[in-house]
């Protein structure tokens, strides 16, 4: 039965991104609004236990996209920005934490735990969003040039910034001995997550060596991305920075590695993208927005706010073009795997504030995912990036 329903999403993705891409807009918003009308919110077809059932596709499709954006990590691209590119990410993503930190708890006044919890979440951004509207309308220039590495350093940050929140307001609850020790669980777990991915790169580099056909590469990629993701769900690793390493170490000891990237960008990630798309909107609820008060609205538009003067401060800092300046932030708005991941973190552990906060977050990720895909296309056209 679940395969059946898999047709009917891609087909209703296949029918709908063709009717939206005749209007010009990006294909992402057709497989989200497929996942929706499909999902529990709408018709029902799909059920909880369905979409529960796919989490493992959603992860693997996951792993395949951040290990892609590891190419952006290759040394001889990025030599010449260098430090800029984590000037650049750090000035985005903490002043997203700082803004809306700062709304909540000072002019709010909403609680201390409330406040840095969504602060922290606030700072994810959906790599896949940004990524898949780049390749639909083959962006190319200084802003695409900079949104791929962007996305990727931007949710390691947001990770390392969750964990810390997280650490201290459990501390504060007296759920955790002290915040020392649970940073240094947090420190010891992104140490680990980054040896397994040198060590899947390290795999991947002997056994292509052996490999000529463009299918063995491809099935090796996946098969690669795949172990990644069961040994993060083995020992509570972080997937996203575990497949970003691993993809990192093949973009830079791997010969001619953009010819890998290029066989998984053209000959996988299309439905890969629409799967992961259309499975993680099927599992979001429409009742959030109407649950979502005052503080949840000011919530989404601190984030906005706070992801465009990021990003503008630290780009004119880093010395970027005008036109990274000016349109970074409007184009990494989307959110979605690391932001929902987080919030469900939040909510198991936390009772009622998790609730309060998940519910918060999640409205936020319903509405970045309807515009973001339309602000990042507006930014890529107004930066002159599209081809004609």
């Amino acid at each position: 039965m679940i395969f059946f329903k898999i047709a009917i999403l891609i087909l209703v993705g296949l029918i709908f991104a063709n009717l939206i891409e005749k209007i010009g807009l990006p294909k992402v918003s057709a497989y989200f609004m497929a996942g929706v009308l499909l999902g529990p919110s709408v018709t029902g077809f799909f059920n909880v236990d369905d979409l529960q059932s796919l989490q493992i596709v959603s992860q693997v499709a996951l792993a395949c996209i951040c290990f892609g954006i590891g190419k952006s990590f290759n040394y001889n691209e990025i030599k010449g920005y260098g430090i800029q590119i984590i000037i650049l990410t750090l000035f985005e993503s903490l002043t997203t934490s700082v803004v809306v930190f700062s709304i909540l708890f000072f002019v709010l006044q909403q609680s201390f735990d409330v406040s840095i919890l969504l602060a922290a979440i606030a700072s994810a951004t959906a790599p896949a969003v940004p990524l898949m509207v780049l390749r639909q309308f083959k962006a190319k220039g200084n802003l695409s040039k900079t949104i791929v590495p962007i996305v990727g350093l931007d949710d390691v940050v947001c990770v390392v910034v969750f964990g810390l929140s997280l650490a201290v307001v459990k501390a504060g609850s007296g759920a955790e001995d002290s915040v020392g020790y649970a940073t240094l669980h947090m420190i010891i777990n992104i140490f680990v997550t980054v040896i397994t991915g040198i060590t899947l790169g390290y795999i991947f580099s002997l056994i292509i060596k052996e490999l000529d056909k463009k299918s063995d590469i491809l099935i090796l990629t996946i098969g690669i991305a795949t172990l990644g993701v069961g040994l993060a769900l083995m020992f509570e690793l972080e997937l996203v920075i575990l497949s970003i390493t691993t993809g990192t170490i093949v973009a830079n000891f791997v010969p001619k590695s953009e010819k890998i990237f290029e066989n998984l960008t053209n000959n996988f990630m299309p439905p890969v993208f629409f799967v992961f798309f259309g499975i993680s909107a099927a599992g979001l609820e429409l009742a959030y927005l109407l649950d979502v008060s005052l503080i949840g609205i000011v919530y989404i538009l601190a984030r906005g706010f706070g992801k465009v003067a990021g990003s503008a401060i630290g780009a004119k800092i880093g010395n970027f073009p005008a036109v990274v300046r000016k349109y970074l932030g409007m184009a990494i708005l989307s959110q979605a795997g690391v932001g929902i991941g987080l919030a469900v973190i939040v909510r198991q552990e936390l009772g009622d504030v998790g609730q309060r906060v998940y519910t918060i977050a999640l409205a936020g990720v319903l509405v970045y995912e309807i515009v973001g895909p339309l602000l990042t296309k507006y930014a890529i056209r107004q930066a002159g990036e599209i081809e004609a």
